[in-house]
Protein backbone atom coordinates (compact mmCIF):
# COMPACT_ATOMS: atom_id res chain seq x y z
CA UNK A 1 0.00 0.00 0.00
CA UNK A 2 1.05 3.37 -0.62
CA UNK A 3 1.96 5.92 2.23
CA UNK A 4 0.73 9.11 0.59
CA UNK A 5 -2.82 7.14 -0.35
CA UNK A 6 -3.10 5.78 3.38
CA UNK A 7 -1.90 8.86 5.12
CA UNK A 8 -5.34 10.62 2.80
CA UNK A 9 -7.27 7.83 4.19
CA UNK A 10 -6.28 8.12 7.67
CA UNK A 11 -6.99 11.31 7.94
CA UNK A 12 -9.97 11.16 5.94
CA UNK A 13 -11.35 8.70 8.32
CA UNK A 14 -10.67 10.74 11.67
CA UNK A 15 -11.60 14.14 10.05
CA UNK A 16 -14.84 12.14 9.37
CA UNK A 17 -15.58 10.49 12.69
CA UNK A 18 -14.45 13.46 14.85
CA UNK A 19 -16.73 16.37 13.74
CA UNK A 20 -14.53 18.84 14.20
CA UNK A 21 -15.87 22.01 14.99
CA UNK A 22 -12.84 24.99 14.54
CA UNK A 23 -10.08 25.79 12.08
CA UNK A 24 -8.71 22.67 10.62
CA UNK A 25 -5.54 22.78 8.04
CA UNK A 26 -6.70 21.44 5.07
CA UNK A 27 -10.80 21.56 5.89
CA UNK A 28 -12.17 24.50 3.81
CA UNK A 29 -13.25 27.43 5.82
CA UNK A 30 -16.36 27.47 4.43
CA UNK A 31 -17.33 24.47 6.53
CA UNK A 32 -15.56 26.02 9.73
CA UNK A 33 -17.58 27.54 12.54
CA UNK A 34 -16.31 31.19 12.46
CA UNK A 35 -16.79 31.86 16.35
CA UNK A 36 -20.43 34.00 15.32
CA UNK A 37 -22.70 32.20 17.44
CA UNK A 38 -23.48 34.19 20.92
CA UNK A 39 -22.20 32.26 24.26
CA UNK A 40 -19.45 30.65 22.72
CA UNK A 41 -15.90 31.39 23.71
CA UNK A 42 -15.06 33.41 20.92
CA UNK A 43 -18.18 35.59 21.21
CA UNK A 44 -18.80 35.23 24.92
CA UNK A 45 -21.88 37.17 27.19
CA UNK A 46 -21.32 41.04 27.54
CA UNK A 47 -20.48 42.50 30.85
CA UNK A 48 -23.06 45.01 32.17
CA UNK A 49 -21.98 47.24 34.69
CA UNK A 50 -23.75 50.30 36.89
CA UNK A 51 -22.47 53.65 37.12
CA UNK A 52 -20.35 52.62 40.51
CA UNK A 53 -18.61 50.49 38.59
CA UNK A 54 -20.50 47.04 39.51
CA UNK A 55 -21.88 44.33 37.68
CA UNK A 56 -25.79 44.04 37.57
CA UNK A 57 -27.49 40.98 36.39
CA UNK A 58 -30.40 42.62 34.79
CA UNK A 59 -28.81 43.81 30.92
CA UNK A 60 -31.60 46.75 31.05
CA UNK A 61 -30.27 48.29 34.38
CA UNK A 62 -27.12 48.55 33.10
CA UNK A 63 -25.24 51.94 32.55
CA UNK A 64 -22.64 50.34 30.65
CA UNK A 65 -21.84 47.17 28.60
CA UNK A 66 -18.86 45.97 27.72
CA UNK A 67 -18.41 43.86 25.30
CA UNK A 68 -15.96 42.03 23.35
CA UNK A 69 -15.43 39.38 20.73
CA UNK A 70 -13.23 37.54 18.35
CA UNK A 71 -14.21 36.48 14.39
CA UNK A 72 -12.26 33.81 12.64
CA UNK A 73 -11.22 35.33 8.89
CA UNK A 74 -10.89 33.16 6.11
CA UNK A 75 -6.91 33.41 6.21
CA UNK A 76 -6.56 32.26 9.38
CA UNK A 77 -6.78 35.52 11.37
CA UNK A 78 -9.36 36.53 14.09
CA UNK A 79 -10.87 40.20 13.98
CA UNK A 80 -11.25 41.77 17.25
CA UNK A 81 -14.53 43.77 18.24
CA UNK A 82 -14.56 45.72 21.04
CA UNK A 83 -17.79 47.61 21.79
CA UNK A 84 -18.50 50.27 24.90
CA UNK A 85 -22.02 51.04 24.96
CA UNK A 86 -22.56 53.80 27.40
CA UNK A 87 -26.38 55.62 26.08
CA UNK A 88 -27.61 55.10 29.65
CA UNK A 89 -24.86 56.69 30.96
CA UNK A 90 -23.54 59.09 28.42
CA UNK A 91 -24.10 62.43 30.61
CA UNK A 92 -23.02 60.97 33.87
CA UNK A 93 -19.64 59.82 33.27
CA UNK A 94 -16.34 61.11 31.70
CA UNK A 95 -13.88 59.83 30.14
CA UNK A 96 -10.59 62.11 31.25
CA UNK A 97 -7.93 63.31 28.67
CA UNK A 98 -4.20 62.97 29.54
CA UNK A 99 -1.66 64.94 29.74
CA UNK A 100 2.51 64.09 30.06
CA UNK A 101 4.83 66.67 31.03
CA UNK A 102 8.82 65.33 29.82
CA UNK A 103 11.14 67.52 32.48
CA UNK A 104 14.16 66.59 31.21
CA UNK A 105 17.93 66.89 31.93
CA UNK A 106 19.92 69.29 29.82
CA UNK A 107 23.18 70.25 31.81
CA UNK A 108 26.28 69.40 30.46
CA UNK A 109 27.09 65.95 31.67
CA UNK A 110 24.05 64.89 29.46
CA UNK A 111 26.57 65.40 26.28
CA UNK A 112 28.43 62.14 27.78
CA UNK A 113 28.40 58.69 26.69
CA UNK A 114 26.19 56.35 28.99
CA UNK A 115 29.10 53.30 29.43
CA UNK A 116 28.81 53.47 32.96
CA UNK A 117 32.91 52.10 33.34
CA UNK A 118 33.94 55.26 30.99
CA UNK A 119 36.08 57.47 33.20
CA UNK A 120 34.73 61.55 32.80
CA UNK A 121 36.60 62.86 35.27
CA UNK A 122 38.85 64.37 32.98
CA UNK A 123 35.91 65.70 30.36
CA UNK A 124 34.48 68.84 30.60
CA UNK A 125 30.97 69.84 31.31
CA UNK A 126 28.69 70.40 28.15
CA UNK A 127 31.47 68.91 25.96
CA UNK A 128 31.69 65.46 24.31
CA UNK A 129 33.20 62.78 26.12
CA UNK A 130 36.28 60.79 23.91
CA UNK A 131 33.58 57.91 23.67
CA UNK A 132 31.07 59.64 21.94
CA UNK A 133 30.73 58.97 18.53
CA UNK A 134 27.92 58.13 15.63
CA UNK A 135 27.78 54.22 17.08
CA UNK A 136 28.10 55.64 20.97
CA UNK A 137 25.16 58.48 20.94
CA UNK A 138 25.40 60.89 24.00
CA UNK A 139 23.06 60.86 26.66
CA UNK A 140 21.41 63.50 25.56
CA UNK A 141 20.56 61.90 22.03
CA UNK A 142 19.66 58.83 23.79
CA UNK A 143 16.79 60.58 26.00
CA UNK A 144 15.55 62.61 23.04
CA UNK A 145 15.18 59.41 20.58
CA UNK A 146 13.45 57.67 23.65
CA UNK A 147 11.65 60.45 24.52
CA UNK A 148 10.28 61.47 20.69
CA UNK A 149 9.50 57.66 20.26
CA UNK A 150 7.20 57.42 23.36
CA UNK A 151 5.57 60.48 22.84
CA UNK A 152 4.67 59.74 19.39
CA UNK A 153 2.96 56.25 20.82
CA UNK A 154 0.93 58.43 23.10
CA UNK A 155 -0.09 61.37 21.10
CA UNK A 156 -1.91 58.75 18.59
CA UNK A 157 -3.48 57.69 21.08
CA UNK A 158 -4.86 61.33 22.09
CA UNK A 159 -2.93 61.57 24.93
CA UNK A 160 -1.04 65.93 25.13
CA UNK A 161 2.82 65.77 25.45
CA UNK A 162 4.88 68.88 26.94
CA UNK A 163 8.78 68.81 26.69
CA UNK A 164 10.70 70.43 29.60
CA UNK A 165 14.25 71.40 30.07
CA UNK A 166 16.28 72.49 32.20
CA UNK A 167 20.26 73.47 33.01
CA UNK A 168 22.35 76.59 34.13
CA UNK A 169 21.92 77.82 37.40
CA UNK A 170 18.07 78.11 37.87
CA UNK A 171 16.94 77.49 34.08
CA UNK A 172 13.59 75.64 33.16
CA UNK A 173 12.34 76.33 29.10
CA UNK A 174 9.27 74.52 27.32
CA UNK A 175 9.89 73.58 23.31
CA UNK A 176 7.07 72.69 21.15
CA UNK A 177 8.06 68.78 20.13
CA UNK A 178 10.40 65.96 20.86
CA UNK A 179 12.34 66.67 18.16
CA UNK A 180 13.30 70.68 19.35
CA UNK A 181 15.36 68.87 21.73
CA UNK A 182 17.61 68.27 19.17
CA UNK A 183 17.50 71.28 17.08
CA UNK A 184 16.90 73.92 19.75
CA UNK A 185 19.17 73.24 23.16
CA UNK A 186 22.37 72.28 23.74
CA UNK A 187 23.76 70.17 27.23
CA UNK A 188 25.61 73.03 29.26
CA UNK A 189 25.77 74.44 32.66
CA UNK A 190 24.54 72.87 36.19
CA UNK A 191 21.04 70.44 37.27
CA UNK A 192 18.27 72.38 38.59
CA UNK A 193 15.71 69.40 39.31
CA UNK A 194 13.70 71.80 41.49
CA UNK A 195 13.56 74.65 38.53
CA UNK A 196 12.27 71.55 35.60
CA UNK A 197 9.81 70.06 38.32
CA UNK A 198 8.07 73.25 38.99
CA UNK A 199 8.12 74.24 35.20
CA UNK A 200 6.48 70.73 34.49
CA UNK A 201 3.88 71.31 37.44
CA UNK A 202 3.32 74.69 35.67
CA UNK A 203 1.80 73.24 33.03
CA UNK A 204 0.29 70.78 33.58
CA UNK A 205 -1.86 72.30 35.98
CA UNK A 206 -3.09 75.33 33.40
CA UNK A 207 -4.61 71.60 31.83
CA UNK A 208 -8.38 71.28 32.37
CA UNK A 209 -10.14 69.79 35.54
CA UNK A 210 -10.40 66.42 35.53
CA UNK A 211 -7.48 65.59 33.41
CA UNK A 212 -5.04 62.61 33.93
CA UNK A 213 -1.71 64.26 34.81
CA UNK A 214 1.91 62.66 34.62
CA UNK A 215 4.72 64.15 35.09
CA UNK A 216 8.44 61.99 34.14
CA UNK A 217 11.63 63.60 35.38
CA UNK A 218 14.88 62.08 33.92
CA UNK A 219 18.00 63.36 34.89
CA UNK A 220 21.99 62.19 35.05
CA UNK A 221 23.36 63.63 38.07
CA UNK A 222 22.72 65.49 40.99
CA UNK A 223 20.90 69.17 41.56
CA UNK A 224 22.07 72.38 41.89
CA UNK A 225 19.20 73.86 43.11
CA UNK A 226 17.85 71.13 45.62
CA UNK A 227 15.01 68.44 45.45
CA UNK A 228 11.87 70.48 45.84
CA UNK A 229 13.33 71.44 49.52
CA UNK A 230 12.46 74.73 50.08
CA UNK A 231 9.78 76.06 52.47
CA UNK A 232 9.50 79.78 51.56
CA UNK A 233 11.78 80.99 53.15
CA UNK A 234 14.23 83.81 53.08
CA UNK A 235 17.29 83.49 50.53
CA UNK A 236 19.71 85.60 51.57
CA UNK A 237 21.81 84.64 49.09
CA UNK A 238 19.82 86.83 46.84
CA UNK A 239 19.89 90.85 45.87
CA UNK A 240 17.41 92.03 47.06
CA UNK A 241 16.72 89.76 49.23
CA UNK A 242 13.76 87.33 48.25
CA UNK A 243 11.83 84.24 49.19
CA UNK A 244 12.52 80.98 47.66
CA UNK A 245 8.75 79.01 46.70
CA UNK A 246 7.07 76.65 48.83
CA UNK A 247 8.69 73.60 46.83
CA UNK A 248 7.41 70.88 49.30
CA UNK A 249 3.84 72.54 49.07
CA UNK A 250 4.08 72.69 45.65
CA UNK A 251 4.98 69.26 44.86
CA UNK A 252 2.89 68.03 48.05
CA UNK A 253 -0.47 69.69 46.38
CA UNK A 254 0.79 67.91 42.57
CA UNK A 255 0.81 64.67 44.17
CA UNK A 256 -2.44 64.59 45.81
CA UNK A 257 -4.32 64.86 41.68
CA UNK A 258 -1.47 63.77 39.36
CA UNK A 259 1.34 60.96 39.06
CA UNK A 260 5.52 61.65 38.59
CA UNK A 261 8.04 59.16 37.93
CA UNK A 262 11.83 60.02 38.50
CA UNK A 263 14.27 58.23 35.94
CA UNK A 264 18.20 58.37 37.10
CA UNK A 265 19.65 57.56 33.70
CA UNK A 266 23.61 56.65 33.09
CA UNK A 267 24.55 56.89 36.89
CA UNK A 268 28.29 56.84 36.85
CA UNK A 269 30.49 57.28 39.54
CA UNK A 270 33.10 58.81 38.06
CA UNK A 271 31.00 62.18 37.48
CA UNK A 272 32.37 63.19 41.08
CA UNK A 273 30.56 66.54 40.34
CA UNK A 274 27.50 65.74 39.43
CA UNK A 275 26.58 62.96 42.08
CA UNK A 276 23.54 61.90 42.43
CA UNK A 277 21.44 62.07 45.59
CA UNK A 278 19.14 59.10 45.10
CA UNK A 279 17.22 58.98 47.93
CA UNK A 280 15.97 62.85 47.76
CA UNK A 281 15.20 62.30 43.64
CA UNK A 282 12.85 59.47 44.52
CA UNK A 283 11.52 61.43 47.00
CA UNK A 284 9.95 63.49 44.03
CA UNK A 285 8.17 60.69 42.84
CA UNK A 286 4.94 59.05 43.87
CA UNK A 287 4.18 56.79 40.76
CA UNK A 288 7.31 54.92 40.32
CA UNK A 289 11.30 55.60 41.07
CA UNK A 290 13.15 54.03 38.04
CA UNK A 291 16.86 53.68 36.95
CA UNK A 292 18.24 53.33 33.31
CA UNK A 293 22.23 52.79 32.64
CA UNK A 294 22.00 52.65 28.81
CA UNK A 295 19.62 53.06 25.78
CA UNK A 296 17.98 49.23 25.76
CA UNK A 297 17.57 49.68 29.71
CA UNK A 298 15.67 53.68 29.27
CA UNK A 299 13.80 52.15 26.52
CA UNK A 300 12.21 49.46 28.46
CA UNK A 301 11.96 52.27 31.51
CA UNK A 302 9.58 53.92 29.14
CA UNK A 303 7.32 51.01 27.94
CA UNK A 304 6.85 50.35 31.82
CA UNK A 305 5.72 54.32 32.43
CA UNK A 306 4.17 53.74 28.89
CA UNK A 307 1.52 50.99 30.59
CA UNK A 308 0.89 52.64 33.29
CA UNK A 309 -0.36 55.81 31.53
CA UNK A 310 -3.83 55.60 31.71
CA UNK A 311 -6.36 55.81 28.95
CA UNK A 312 -9.92 56.31 28.05
CA UNK A 313 -9.32 52.26 26.95
CA UNK A 314 -6.12 50.34 27.63
CA UNK A 315 -5.79 47.02 25.45
CA UNK A 316 -3.03 44.74 26.51
CA UNK A 317 -3.13 42.16 23.23
CA UNK A 318 -1.17 39.41 25.29
CA UNK A 319 1.08 36.79 24.87
CA UNK A 320 -0.63 34.77 22.40
CA UNK A 321 -1.47 37.22 19.45
CA UNK A 322 0.16 39.60 17.50
CA UNK A 323 -1.48 42.55 15.66
CA UNK A 324 -2.05 43.02 12.42
CA UNK A 325 -0.85 46.04 11.21
CA UNK A 326 -3.25 48.85 9.62
CA UNK A 327 -6.15 47.11 10.87
CA UNK A 328 -7.00 49.43 14.17
CA UNK A 329 -10.25 51.06 13.17
CA UNK A 330 -11.85 53.23 16.30
CA UNK A 331 -15.80 54.37 15.20
CA UNK A 332 -14.65 58.18 17.48
CA UNK A 333 -11.62 59.31 19.52
CA UNK A 334 -8.23 58.22 19.00
CA UNK A 335 -6.66 54.91 18.91
CA UNK A 336 -3.38 53.79 18.44
CA UNK A 337 -1.02 50.52 19.13
CA UNK A 338 2.14 50.12 21.03
CA UNK A 339 4.10 47.73 19.38
CA UNK A 340 6.22 47.85 21.75
CA UNK A 341 4.43 46.67 24.86
CA UNK A 342 1.87 45.18 22.14
CA UNK A 343 -0.84 47.62 23.98
CA UNK A 344 -3.80 49.31 22.29
CA UNK A 345 -5.21 52.94 23.87
CA UNK A 346 -8.02 54.97 22.85
CA UNK A 347 -9.04 58.54 24.35
CA UNK A 348 -12.06 60.59 23.56
CA UNK A 349 -10.65 63.59 22.79
CA UNK A 350 -12.57 65.15 25.08
CA UNK A 351 -16.42 63.61 24.37
CA UNK A 352 -18.02 60.68 24.97
CA UNK A 353 -20.66 59.27 22.50
CA UNK A 354 -23.34 57.07 23.37
CA UNK A 355 -21.25 54.30 21.89
CA UNK A 356 -17.47 53.45 20.84
CA UNK A 357 -16.48 50.42 18.85
CA UNK A 358 -13.21 49.34 17.92
CA UNK A 359 -12.05 46.50 15.55
CA UNK A 360 -8.43 45.09 14.86
CA UNK A 361 -6.90 41.84 13.47
CA UNK A 362 -4.88 39.45 15.45
CA UNK A 363 -2.68 36.32 14.52
CA UNK A 364 -1.96 33.47 16.97
CA UNK A 365 1.64 33.39 18.11
CA UNK A 366 3.88 30.57 16.85
CA UNK A 367 3.89 29.41 20.37
CA UNK A 368 -0.21 29.95 21.29
CA UNK A 369 -0.21 27.35 18.35
CA UNK A 370 1.52 25.02 20.40
CA UNK A 371 -1.11 24.99 23.61
CA UNK A 372 -3.92 22.86 24.69
CA UNK A 373 -6.97 23.79 25.86
CA UNK A 374 -8.16 27.62 26.47
CA UNK A 375 -6.23 30.48 24.32
CA UNK A 376 -7.24 33.69 25.10
CA UNK A 377 -7.05 35.87 22.14
CA UNK A 378 -6.29 39.20 24.32
CA UNK A 379 -4.95 40.12 27.44
CA UNK A 380 -6.78 41.71 30.17
CA UNK A 381 -8.64 45.34 28.20
CA UNK A 382 -10.18 48.20 30.87
CA UNK A 383 -12.55 50.90 30.50
CA UNK A 384 -11.60 53.56 32.35
CA UNK A 385 -14.17 56.66 33.15
CA UNK A 386 -15.26 58.90 36.57
CA UNK A 387 -18.75 60.30 37.82
CA UNK A 388 -19.61 62.33 40.44
CA UNK A 389 -20.73 60.77 43.35
CA UNK A 390 -22.07 63.41 46.72
CA UNK A 391 -20.14 66.09 44.71
CA UNK A 392 -16.72 64.22 44.48
CA UNK A 393 -14.77 62.93 41.37
CA UNK A 394 -14.91 58.65 41.42
CA UNK A 395 -12.49 57.09 39.44
CA UNK A 396 -13.42 53.69 37.92
CA UNK A 397 -11.85 50.58 35.71
CA UNK A 398 -14.33 47.73 34.47
CA UNK A 399 -13.02 44.98 32.53
CA UNK A 400 -14.18 43.67 28.86
CA UNK A 401 -14.90 39.64 28.36
CA UNK A 402 -11.92 38.21 26.86
CA UNK A 403 -12.49 35.89 23.58
CA UNK A 404 -10.94 32.85 23.25
CA UNK A 405 -10.43 29.93 21.58
CA UNK A 406 -10.02 25.59 22.47
CA UNK A 407 -6.72 24.25 20.80
CA UNK A 408 -5.95 20.69 20.30
CA UNK A 409 -3.17 18.50 19.30
CA UNK A 410 -3.94 15.40 17.22
CA UNK A 411 -1.67 13.13 15.91
CA UNK A 412 -1.53 10.13 13.78
CA UNK A 413 -0.01 6.92 13.80
CA UNK A 414 0.44 5.02 10.57
CA UNK A 415 0.92 1.24 10.76
CA UNK A 416 0.39 -1.61 7.93
CA UNK A 417 -1.52 -4.86 7.87
CA UNK A 418 1.07 -6.36 10.77
CA UNK A 419 0.53 -3.39 13.02
CA UNK A 420 4.69 -1.92 11.85
CA UNK A 421 4.71 1.60 11.40
CA UNK A 422 5.13 2.74 7.89
CA UNK A 423 5.87 6.56 8.55
CA UNK A 424 6.03 8.81 11.21
CA UNK A 425 3.58 10.26 13.15
CA UNK A 426 1.63 13.13 11.64
CA UNK A 427 0.75 15.97 14.31
CA UNK A 428 -1.28 18.79 13.27
CA UNK A 429 -2.28 21.27 15.77
CA UNK A 430 -6.12 22.82 15.62
CA UNK A 431 -7.78 25.78 16.81
CA UNK A 432 -11.72 25.38 17.75
CA UNK A 433 -13.63 28.09 17.65
CA UNK A 434 -16.13 27.22 20.28
CA UNK A 435 -16.74 25.71 23.81
CA UNK A 436 -16.50 22.46 22.87
CA UNK A 437 -13.75 21.00 20.06
CA UNK A 438 -15.72 17.87 19.12
CA UNK A 439 -19.45 17.33 18.42
CA UNK A 440 -19.60 13.41 18.53
CA UNK A 441 -17.85 10.68 20.58
CA UNK A 442 -14.00 10.23 20.03
CA UNK A 443 -13.73 6.55 19.03
CA UNK A 444 -12.24 4.46 21.04
CA UNK A 445 -9.94 0.92 20.81
CA UNK A 446 -11.18 -1.62 18.32
CA UNK A 447 -13.85 0.61 16.90
CA UNK A 448 -13.79 -0.18 13.13
CA UNK A 449 -14.24 3.37 10.77
CA UNK A 450 -15.33 2.60 7.00
CA UNK A 451 -14.71 5.18 4.49
CA UNK A 452 -15.64 3.85 1.02
CA UNK A 453 -14.60 0.69 0.76
CA UNK A 454 -11.76 1.09 3.36
CA UNK A 455 -12.35 0.01 6.96
CA UNK A 456 -10.02 0.68 9.34
CA UNK A 457 -9.07 -0.68 13.66
CA UNK A 458 -8.89 1.63 15.76
CA UNK A 459 -6.14 0.35 17.70
CA UNK A 460 -5.48 3.16 20.24
CA UNK A 461 -6.87 6.51 21.71
CA UNK A 462 -5.48 8.85 24.26
CA UNK A 463 -7.70 11.80 24.87
CA UNK A 464 -8.04 14.28 27.88
CA UNK A 465 -11.30 16.13 28.13
CA UNK A 466 -11.02 16.31 24.33
CA UNK A 467 -7.89 18.76 24.53
CA UNK A 468 -5.38 16.11 23.50
CA UNK A 469 -6.27 13.90 21.54
CA UNK A 470 -4.18 10.97 19.55
CA UNK A 471 -5.70 7.77 17.82
CA UNK A 472 -3.86 5.07 16.42
CA UNK A 473 -5.33 2.85 13.16
CA UNK A 474 -4.43 0.48 10.68
CA UNK A 475 -6.26 -0.76 7.38
CA UNK A 476 -7.96 -4.15 7.81
CA UNK A 477 -7.64 -7.02 5.31
CA UNK A 478 -10.45 -7.20 2.72
CA UNK A 479 -12.13 -10.63 1.88
CA UNK A 480 -14.52 -11.30 -0.78
CA UNK A 481 -15.33 -7.52 -0.32
CA UNK A 482 -15.90 -8.07 3.27
CA UNK A 483 -13.98 -6.34 6.06
CA UNK A 484 -12.64 -8.87 8.46
CA UNK A 485 -9.70 -8.15 11.45
CA UNK A 486 -5.52 -8.06 10.10
CA UNK A 487 -3.30 -9.02 12.60
CA UNK A 488 -4.16 -7.93 16.15
CA UNK A 489 -2.06 -5.03 17.92
CA UNK A 490 -2.41 -4.45 21.02
CA UNK A 491 -3.11 -0.51 22.40
CA UNK A 492 -1.42 1.99 22.53
CA UNK A 493 -2.80 3.33 25.94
Amino acid sequence: MKKRGMKKRVLAALMTACMVVGSVPGVSLADVENGSTPGNSMNPSSYSYGIDGNIVSNSEDAAITLSKTAKLKEDGKYEISLTVDAKNAKDKIEVNPTEVAFVLDASGSMAWCTDKNHDHRECNSGWKCNKVDETNPSRWNVAIDTIESMSTELENAGVTCHYIYFQGDEGAYQVDKAADYKTRVVPAGGTPISAGVKKGIEVLNAAPEGTNKILIIIADGGSTDTYMEHKGELNIWSWPWSYYDNEKQILKDFKATGKSYTVSFALNKTDSSTSMDENKFKALANAGNLNAKNAEELKQVFETISKDITSGINDPLGENVTMTSGTLKASNGSASYDENTNTIKWNSNGTMKDKLTLTYTVELTDEAKKKVGNIDLNGKAEFNYSYTKDGNKVDKHIKFPKPSITGATLTVNYVDENGNSVQDPVTEWVGFTGEKAFETTIPQTNDVLTIGTESYRVTGVESDDFVMTELMVHPLMATEGKATEGKDRKSVV
